[in-house]
Protein backbone atom coordinates (compact mmCIF):
# COMPACT_ATOMS: atom_id res chain seq x y z
CA UNK A 1 0.00 0.00 0.00
CA UNK A 2 0.91 3.09 -0.45
CA UNK A 3 1.13 6.32 2.29
CA UNK A 4 -1.83 6.82 3.82
CA UNK A 5 -3.38 9.96 3.03
CA UNK A 6 -1.63 12.63 5.66
CA UNK A 7 -4.08 15.27 7.12
CA UNK A 8 -5.61 18.51 4.75
CA UNK A 9 -3.44 20.84 6.63
CA UNK A 10 -0.36 19.03 6.24
CA UNK A 11 -0.98 18.74 2.42
CA UNK A 12 -1.46 22.70 2.46
CA UNK A 13 1.66 23.29 3.62
CA UNK A 14 3.67 21.08 1.51
CA UNK A 15 2.12 23.07 -1.57
CA UNK A 16 2.55 26.32 -0.04
CA UNK A 17 6.08 25.53 0.44
CA UNK A 18 6.85 24.18 -2.94
CA UNK A 19 5.03 27.16 -4.62
CA UNK A 20 6.98 29.95 -2.61
CA UNK A 21 10.47 28.28 -2.81
CA UNK A 22 12.96 30.83 -4.15
CA UNK A 23 13.42 29.75 -7.94
CA UNK A 24 16.45 31.36 -9.78
CA UNK A 25 15.70 33.93 -12.91
CA UNK A 26 17.24 30.81 -15.30
CA UNK A 27 14.37 28.17 -14.11
CA UNK A 28 10.57 28.45 -14.83
CA UNK A 29 9.27 25.73 -12.02
CA UNK A 30 10.49 24.68 -8.47
CA UNK A 31 9.77 21.70 -6.74
CA UNK A 32 6.17 19.85 -7.31
CA UNK A 33 3.12 20.06 -5.05
CA UNK A 34 3.48 16.95 -3.45
CA UNK A 35 0.81 15.31 -2.14
CA UNK A 36 2.17 14.38 1.13
CA UNK A 37 5.71 15.74 2.71
CA UNK A 38 7.55 12.00 2.69
CA UNK A 39 7.41 12.18 -1.21
CA UNK A 40 10.13 14.52 -1.45
CA UNK A 41 12.58 11.97 -0.04
CA UNK A 42 11.50 9.77 -2.51
CA UNK A 43 13.78 9.02 -5.95
CA UNK A 44 12.65 11.27 -8.51
CA UNK A 45 12.36 9.78 -12.15
CA UNK A 46 12.45 12.47 -15.14
CA UNK A 47 10.20 11.45 -18.09
CA UNK A 48 12.17 13.54 -20.71
CA UNK A 49 9.83 13.49 -23.97
CA UNK A 50 12.87 15.50 -25.81
CA UNK A 51 10.64 17.98 -26.40
CA UNK A 52 10.72 21.80 -25.31
CA UNK A 53 8.01 21.82 -22.45
CA UNK A 54 10.01 18.77 -20.62
CA UNK A 55 13.37 20.16 -21.52
CA UNK A 56 12.06 23.65 -19.94
CA UNK A 57 11.43 20.98 -17.03
CA UNK A 58 14.09 19.55 -16.09
CA UNK A 59 16.49 22.30 -16.69
CA UNK A 60 14.90 23.84 -14.31
CA UNK A 61 14.72 21.15 -11.72
CA UNK A 62 18.08 20.97 -11.35
CA UNK A 63 19.17 24.50 -11.25
CA UNK A 64 16.78 24.93 -8.75
CA UNK A 65 18.84 21.91 -6.92
CA UNK A 66 15.48 19.91 -6.82
CA UNK A 67 16.90 17.08 -8.39
CA UNK A 68 19.43 15.26 -6.42
CA UNK A 69 21.75 12.39 -7.51
CA UNK A 70 22.36 11.46 -4.06
CA UNK A 71 18.85 10.70 -3.95
CA UNK A 72 18.56 7.90 -7.18
CA UNK A 73 17.41 10.54 -9.36
CA UNK A 74 17.44 9.76 -13.03
CA UNK A 75 16.66 11.50 -16.03
CA UNK A 76 15.26 9.18 -19.03
CA UNK A 77 15.09 10.26 -22.75
CA UNK A 78 13.01 7.05 -24.51
CA UNK A 79 14.06 6.48 -28.51
CA UNK A 80 11.37 5.39 -30.80
CA UNK A 81 13.75 5.35 -33.21
CA UNK A 82 11.79 7.54 -35.49
CA UNK A 83 12.37 10.77 -34.05
CA UNK A 84 13.30 14.34 -36.03
CA UNK A 85 17.00 14.20 -36.29
CA UNK A 86 16.88 17.87 -34.61
CA UNK A 87 15.30 16.08 -31.32
CA UNK A 88 18.62 13.93 -30.94
CA UNK A 89 20.52 17.05 -31.34
CA UNK A 90 18.59 18.91 -28.32
CA UNK A 91 18.04 16.06 -26.10
CA UNK A 92 21.85 15.65 -26.07
CA UNK A 93 22.64 19.62 -24.98
CA UNK A 94 20.02 18.93 -22.42
CA UNK A 95 21.78 15.33 -21.08
CA UNK A 96 25.19 17.00 -21.47
CA UNK A 97 23.89 20.45 -19.10
CA UNK A 98 22.54 18.08 -16.59
CA UNK A 99 25.23 15.67 -16.09
CA UNK A 100 28.38 18.45 -16.24
CA UNK A 101 26.77 20.69 -14.24
CA UNK A 102 24.17 19.45 -12.21
CA UNK A 103 25.53 15.56 -11.73
CA UNK A 104 22.40 14.62 -12.67
CA UNK A 105 22.37 10.91 -14.74
CA UNK A 106 20.44 10.49 -17.77
CA UNK A 107 19.55 7.26 -19.98
CA UNK A 108 18.45 7.26 -23.18
CA UNK A 109 16.89 3.34 -23.85
CA UNK A 110 15.14 1.42 -26.74
CA UNK A 111 12.23 -0.68 -27.09
CA UNK A 112 13.81 -4.19 -28.35
CA UNK A 113 12.66 -7.50 -28.25
CA UNK A 114 14.86 -10.98 -26.85
CA UNK A 115 14.46 -14.53 -26.97
CA UNK A 116 12.46 -16.41 -23.78
CA UNK A 117 11.66 -19.71 -23.21
CA UNK A 118 7.99 -19.75 -22.47
CA UNK A 119 5.31 -23.34 -22.18
CA UNK A 120 5.14 -23.20 -25.97
CA UNK A 121 8.64 -22.91 -26.57
CA UNK A 122 11.00 -20.04 -27.44
CA UNK A 123 8.61 -16.93 -28.29
CA UNK A 124 10.23 -13.25 -29.10
CA UNK A 125 9.55 -11.04 -25.82
CA UNK A 126 9.72 -7.25 -25.76
CA UNK A 127 12.66 -5.74 -23.54
CA UNK A 128 14.86 -2.43 -23.87
CA UNK A 129 18.64 -1.69 -24.31
CA UNK A 130 20.27 0.83 -22.92
CA UNK A 131 22.06 3.22 -25.64
CA UNK A 132 24.77 5.72 -25.94
CA UNK A 133 24.02 9.71 -26.67
CA UNK A 134 26.20 9.02 -30.34
CA UNK A 135 24.73 7.79 -33.47
CA UNK A 136 24.41 3.96 -34.07
CA UNK A 137 26.97 2.53 -36.61
CA UNK A 138 27.79 -0.92 -38.04
CA UNK A 139 30.88 -1.84 -35.80
CA UNK A 140 28.98 -0.71 -32.52
CA UNK A 141 29.76 -2.66 -29.45
CA UNK A 142 26.01 -4.98 -28.85
CA UNK A 143 27.00 -4.14 -25.09
CA UNK A 144 26.93 -0.21 -25.86
CA UNK A 145 25.25 0.89 -28.82
CA UNK A 146 24.79 3.73 -30.04
CA UNK A 147 21.17 5.61 -30.25
CA UNK A 148 19.52 4.24 -33.59
CA UNK A 149 17.46 6.69 -35.57
CA UNK A 150 15.89 5.10 -38.59
CA UNK A 151 12.86 4.03 -37.05
CA UNK A 152 13.93 -0.14 -36.36
CA UNK A 153 12.25 -0.05 -33.09
CA UNK A 154 9.17 1.45 -34.25
CA UNK A 155 9.09 -1.25 -37.41
CA UNK A 156 10.15 -4.25 -35.06
CA UNK A 157 7.00 -3.11 -32.49
CA UNK A 158 4.66 -3.36 -35.56
CA UNK A 159 6.63 -6.92 -36.50
CA UNK A 160 5.83 -8.42 -33.33
CA UNK A 161 2.56 -7.04 -33.05
CA UNK A 162 1.62 -7.58 -36.47
CA UNK A 163 -0.04 -4.87 -36.96
CA UNK A 164 0.33 -1.19 -36.89
CA UNK A 165 -0.34 0.96 -34.09
CA UNK A 166 -3.31 4.08 -35.25
CA UNK A 167 -5.75 6.46 -33.82
CA UNK A 168 -8.08 3.45 -32.45
CA UNK A 169 -5.22 1.47 -31.16
CA UNK A 170 -2.75 3.74 -30.11
CA UNK A 171 0.15 1.47 -28.27
CA UNK A 172 3.23 3.10 -29.83
CA UNK A 173 3.68 5.01 -26.80
CA UNK A 174 2.98 2.31 -24.47
CA UNK A 175 5.27 -0.15 -26.06
CA UNK A 176 7.85 2.42 -27.21
CA UNK A 177 8.02 4.13 -23.71
CA UNK A 178 6.42 3.38 -20.72
CA UNK A 179 6.33 -0.37 -20.41
CA UNK A 180 10.32 -0.39 -21.09
CA UNK A 181 10.66 2.73 -18.98
CA UNK A 182 9.17 0.73 -16.02
CA UNK A 183 11.59 -2.44 -16.14
CA UNK A 184 14.64 0.23 -16.67
CA UNK A 185 13.44 1.87 -13.33
CA UNK A 186 12.86 -1.20 -11.61
CA UNK A 187 16.43 -1.97 -12.54
CA UNK A 188 17.77 1.07 -11.93
CA UNK A 189 16.03 1.25 -8.19
CA UNK A 190 16.91 -2.21 -7.33
CA UNK A 191 20.66 -0.71 -6.86
CA UNK A 192 22.31 -3.48 -9.27
CA UNK A 193 25.61 -2.57 -11.46
CA UNK A 194 23.05 -2.34 -14.13
CA UNK A 195 20.26 -3.84 -16.52
CA UNK A 196 21.02 -7.80 -16.45
CA UNK A 197 20.82 -9.10 -19.65
CA UNK A 198 18.19 -10.36 -21.25
CA UNK A 199 17.07 -13.04 -23.79
CA UNK A 200 19.59 -16.64 -24.14
CA UNK A 201 23.28 -17.83 -24.78
CA UNK A 202 22.99 -20.30 -27.45
CA UNK A 203 24.75 -18.19 -30.17
CA UNK A 204 21.99 -18.52 -32.50
CA UNK A 205 18.47 -17.68 -33.12
CA UNK A 206 15.66 -20.18 -31.92
CA UNK A 207 12.85 -18.40 -32.90
CA UNK A 208 11.81 -17.92 -36.37
CA UNK A 209 9.40 -16.17 -38.93
CA UNK A 210 8.23 -19.27 -40.22
CA UNK A 211 7.62 -20.58 -36.65
CA UNK A 212 5.74 -18.37 -35.50
CA UNK A 213 3.17 -18.19 -38.87
CA UNK A 214 2.97 -22.09 -37.88
CA UNK A 215 1.37 -20.92 -34.62
CA UNK A 216 -1.32 -18.35 -36.30
CA UNK A 217 -4.91 -20.11 -35.14
CA UNK A 218 -6.57 -16.50 -36.89
CA UNK A 219 -8.70 -16.17 -39.48
CA UNK A 220 -7.38 -12.76 -41.08
CA UNK A 221 -4.11 -13.94 -42.61
CA UNK A 222 -3.01 -16.09 -44.46
CA UNK A 223 -0.02 -18.15 -43.07
CA UNK A 224 2.77 -16.58 -45.88
CA UNK A 225 1.41 -13.35 -44.90
CA UNK A 226 2.08 -13.74 -40.93
CA UNK A 227 5.85 -15.20 -41.69
CA UNK A 228 6.43 -11.94 -43.67
CA UNK A 229 5.26 -9.45 -41.22
CA UNK A 230 7.11 -11.58 -38.82
CA UNK A 231 10.05 -11.57 -40.74
CA UNK A 232 11.77 -7.98 -39.75
CA UNK A 233 11.31 -8.94 -35.76
CA UNK A 234 13.09 -12.03 -36.04
CA UNK A 235 16.06 -10.25 -38.19
CA UNK A 236 16.75 -8.58 -34.70
CA UNK A 237 18.70 -9.69 -32.18
CA UNK A 238 18.01 -12.30 -29.82
CA UNK A 239 19.37 -11.29 -27.04
CA UNK A 240 20.15 -8.11 -24.97
CA UNK A 241 24.21 -8.31 -22.58
CA UNK A 242 24.11 -7.17 -19.55
CA UNK A 243 24.91 -3.50 -19.67
CA UNK A 244 26.21 -1.39 -17.17
CA UNK A 245 25.25 1.97 -15.89
CA UNK A 246 28.56 3.57 -15.88
CA UNK A 247 29.09 3.40 -19.60
CA UNK A 248 25.63 5.18 -20.89
CA UNK A 249 25.97 8.47 -18.07
CA UNK A 250 29.08 10.27 -16.66
CA UNK A 251 27.39 10.47 -13.60
CA UNK A 252 28.74 7.23 -11.40
CA UNK A 253 25.81 5.55 -9.25
CA UNK A 254 26.99 3.68 -6.14
CA UNK A 255 26.16 0.00 -6.40
CA UNK A 256 26.85 -3.03 -4.96
CA UNK A 257 26.29 -5.80 -7.17
CA UNK A 258 23.81 -7.20 -9.65
CA UNK A 259 22.78 -9.74 -6.99
CA UNK A 260 19.56 -7.25 -6.59
CA UNK A 261 18.72 -6.98 -10.46
CA UNK A 262 15.51 -5.07 -9.23
CA UNK A 263 12.92 -3.48 -7.59
CA UNK A 264 9.43 -4.49 -6.58
CA UNK A 265 7.40 -1.57 -7.90
CA UNK A 266 4.11 -3.70 -8.25
CA UNK A 267 4.15 -4.90 -4.27
CA UNK A 268 4.32 -8.15 -5.67
CA UNK A 269 6.50 -8.91 -2.54
CA UNK A 270 5.34 -6.74 0.16
CA UNK A 271 4.89 -2.78 0.28
CA UNK A 272 6.10 -1.74 -2.93
CA UNK A 273 9.27 0.70 -3.63
CA UNK A 274 8.33 4.07 -4.20
CA UNK A 275 9.20 6.72 -6.53
CA UNK A 276 8.02 10.50 -7.78
CA UNK A 277 7.57 10.45 -11.68
CA UNK A 278 7.73 13.96 -13.00
CA UNK A 279 6.42 14.82 -16.09
CA UNK A 280 6.35 17.67 -18.22
CA UNK A 281 3.39 18.11 -18.51
CA UNK A 282 1.74 21.90 -18.32
CA UNK A 283 -0.76 24.35 -16.82
CA UNK A 284 -2.61 24.63 -20.38
CA UNK A 285 -2.74 21.20 -20.56
CA UNK A 286 -5.32 20.55 -18.04
CA UNK A 287 -6.81 17.35 -19.21
CA UNK A 288 -3.68 15.15 -19.56
CA UNK A 289 -2.72 16.90 -16.32
CA UNK A 290 -5.92 15.27 -14.66
CA UNK A 291 -5.70 12.02 -16.90
CA UNK A 292 -2.29 11.22 -15.30
CA UNK A 293 -3.09 11.37 -11.93
CA UNK A 294 -6.51 9.70 -12.82
CA UNK A 295 -4.47 6.57 -13.72
CA UNK A 296 -1.99 7.10 -10.86
CA UNK A 297 -4.88 6.62 -8.53
CA UNK A 298 -6.50 3.52 -9.99
CA UNK A 299 -3.63 1.87 -8.99
CA UNK A 300 -2.84 3.65 -5.83
CA UNK A 301 -3.64 0.48 -2.84
CA UNK A 302 -3.26 -2.36 -5.73
CA UNK A 303 -0.75 -4.93 -5.62
CA UNK A 304 0.60 -7.88 -7.59
CA UNK A 305 -1.82 -9.08 -9.58
CA UNK A 306 -4.46 -6.86 -8.40
CA UNK A 307 -2.62 -3.73 -10.17
CA UNK A 308 -5.18 -1.61 -11.97
CA UNK A 309 -3.10 0.01 -14.80
CA UNK A 310 -0.15 -1.57 -15.93
CA UNK A 311 0.78 2.28 -17.47
CA UNK A 312 1.54 3.01 -13.98
CA UNK A 313 3.01 0.57 -11.12
CA UNK A 314 2.11 0.76 -7.49
CA UNK A 315 4.75 2.49 -6.06
CA UNK A 316 4.57 5.40 -8.75
CA UNK A 317 3.70 8.92 -7.76
CA UNK A 318 3.07 11.29 -10.65
CA UNK A 319 4.08 14.96 -10.27
CA UNK A 320 3.77 17.79 -12.60
CA UNK A 321 5.80 20.41 -11.82
CA UNK A 322 5.21 22.62 -14.70
CA UNK A 323 1.60 22.71 -14.22
CA UNK A 324 1.75 23.26 -10.29
CA UNK A 325 3.52 26.63 -11.26
CA UNK A 326 1.38 27.45 -13.50
CA UNK A 327 3.68 27.48 -16.47
CA UNK A 328 1.73 27.07 -19.84
CA UNK A 329 2.90 27.19 -23.52
CA UNK A 330 3.93 30.91 -23.50
CA UNK A 331 5.99 30.74 -20.53
CA UNK A 332 8.20 27.68 -22.21
CA UNK A 333 8.60 29.59 -24.96
CA UNK A 334 9.90 32.60 -23.07
CA UNK A 335 12.37 30.44 -21.08
CA UNK A 336 13.91 28.97 -24.54
CA UNK A 337 14.34 32.93 -26.00
CA UNK A 338 16.68 33.25 -23.05
CA UNK A 339 18.73 30.62 -23.33
CA UNK A 340 21.62 29.66 -25.49
CA UNK A 341 20.40 26.75 -27.78
CA UNK A 342 16.68 25.42 -28.85
CA UNK A 343 14.87 22.61 -30.55
CA UNK A 344 15.22 23.22 -33.73
CA UNK A 345 11.60 21.96 -35.26
CA UNK A 346 8.72 24.24 -35.98
CA UNK A 347 5.77 23.31 -33.65
CA UNK A 348 3.77 22.33 -36.34
CA UNK A 349 6.08 19.43 -36.62
CA UNK A 350 6.86 18.09 -33.65
CA UNK A 351 9.47 15.39 -32.48
CA UNK A 352 7.32 12.38 -34.48
CA UNK A 353 6.72 14.75 -37.67
CA UNK A 354 3.75 12.59 -39.15
CA UNK A 355 2.55 11.09 -35.84
CA UNK A 356 -1.16 9.41 -37.08
CA UNK A 357 -2.51 11.71 -33.98
CA UNK A 358 -2.58 15.06 -35.96
CA UNK A 359 -5.01 14.15 -38.35
CA UNK A 360 -5.19 13.75 -42.51
CA UNK A 361 -5.85 17.86 -42.64
CA UNK A 362 -2.12 18.47 -40.51
CA UNK A 363 -0.47 15.15 -42.59
CA UNK A 364 -1.38 16.90 -46.09
CA UNK A 365 -0.23 20.15 -45.36
CA UNK A 366 3.15 18.40 -43.73
CA UNK A 367 3.43 16.07 -46.78
CA UNK A 368 2.76 19.54 -49.49
CA UNK A 369 5.59 21.68 -47.61
CA UNK A 370 7.68 18.57 -47.86
CA UNK A 371 7.67 17.75 -51.22
CA UNK A 372 7.87 22.13 -51.52
CA UNK A 373 10.74 22.19 -49.52
CA UNK A 374 13.85 20.36 -51.16
CA UNK A 375 15.88 21.54 -47.86
CA UNK A 376 13.80 19.58 -45.59
CA UNK A 377 14.91 16.76 -43.71
CA UNK A 378 12.60 14.33 -45.10
CA UNK A 379 14.89 10.71 -45.38
CA UNK A 380 14.01 8.69 -42.87
CA UNK A 381 10.90 8.81 -40.27
CA UNK A 382 11.21 12.60 -40.91
CA UNK A 383 9.67 12.05 -44.03
CA UNK A 384 6.31 10.89 -45.14
CA UNK A 385 7.84 8.09 -47.56
CA UNK A 386 8.75 6.21 -44.51
CA UNK A 387 5.92 6.19 -43.04
CA UNK A 388 3.87 5.39 -46.43
CA UNK A 389 6.32 2.04 -46.49
CA UNK A 390 5.72 1.13 -43.08
CA UNK A 391 1.91 1.35 -43.80
CA UNK A 392 1.68 -0.66 -47.07
CA UNK A 393 3.75 -3.44 -45.40
CA UNK A 394 1.95 -3.68 -42.02
CA UNK A 395 -1.28 -2.63 -42.72
CA UNK A 396 -3.29 -5.72 -41.16
CA UNK A 397 -6.52 -6.89 -43.22
CA UNK A 398 -9.71 -6.30 -41.15
CA UNK A 399 -12.72 -8.71 -41.40
CA UNK A 400 -14.43 -5.97 -43.30
CA UNK A 401 -16.70 -7.38 -46.43
CA UNK A 402 -14.80 -4.65 -48.79
CA UNK A 403 -11.57 -6.42 -47.64
CA UNK A 404 -10.13 -2.69 -45.68
CA UNK A 405 -7.50 -2.64 -43.86
CA UNK A 406 -6.14 -0.95 -40.52
CA UNK A 407 -3.45 1.78 -41.27
CA UNK A 408 -2.56 4.58 -39.76
CA UNK A 409 -5.54 6.55 -39.51
CA UNK A 410 -9.02 5.15 -39.40
CA UNK A 411 -10.16 1.48 -41.11
CA UNK A 412 -11.61 3.67 -44.46
CA UNK A 413 -9.44 6.73 -44.12
CA UNK A 414 -6.87 7.22 -46.76
CA UNK A 415 -3.53 5.24 -46.62
CA UNK A 416 -0.16 7.65 -45.83
CA UNK A 417 0.67 7.03 -50.14
CA UNK A 418 -2.23 8.33 -51.17
CA UNK A 419 -1.43 11.67 -49.34
CA UNK A 420 2.10 11.83 -49.53
CA UNK A 421 0.36 11.91 -53.92
CA UNK A 422 -1.51 14.48 -53.01
CA UNK A 423 -5.00 11.55 -53.80
CA UNK A 424 -6.46 11.94 -50.22
CA UNK A 425 -9.60 13.69 -50.24
CA UNK A 426 -9.97 16.34 -47.64
CA UNK A 427 -13.02 16.98 -45.24
CA UNK A 428 -12.85 13.40 -43.50
CA UNK A 429 -14.68 13.01 -40.53
CA UNK A 430 -11.78 11.24 -39.23
CA UNK A 431 -9.43 13.85 -40.08
CA UNK A 432 -9.72 15.89 -36.64
CA UNK A 433 -5.79 16.05 -34.59
CA UNK A 434 -6.69 14.34 -31.43
CA UNK A 435 -4.71 14.99 -28.13
CA UNK A 436 -1.17 13.12 -27.65
CA UNK A 437 0.00 11.58 -24.81
CA UNK A 438 3.67 10.82 -25.82
CA UNK A 439 5.17 12.52 -23.02
CA UNK A 440 3.23 10.85 -20.30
Amino acid sequence: MRDQPVNSVAVALTRAASSTRAVPESAICGAPAYMSPEHSALPHIVKFSGGRSSAAMVLSLARCGTLDPGRGDLVLFANTTAEHPATYDFAGQVCDELESQHAIPCLWYEFCTVEESTRSGWSRRPSYRLVRRQRATSVDNPTTPGYSYDGCAFEELASIKRMLPNRSLRFCTQNLKVLPGIKLISEWLGGGLGPTAAGHHHGRPLTSADETASRYNGSRWEAREVAEIATFVHSRPWMRPAQDWADFTVVSRRCSSRARPSADLAGLTGPPVQYVTLLGLRSDEAERVNRAHFEAMLADGANGGRCRHESHPVGEIIATPLADAGADIDRVDDFWRCQSYDLAIDRALGNCVYCFMKGEPALRRLASAEQDNPNAASAGPAGIHWWADIEARYAGPSDAPDVQQFKFLTLRSPSYAEIAAGTAVAGRRDGVSLPCACSD
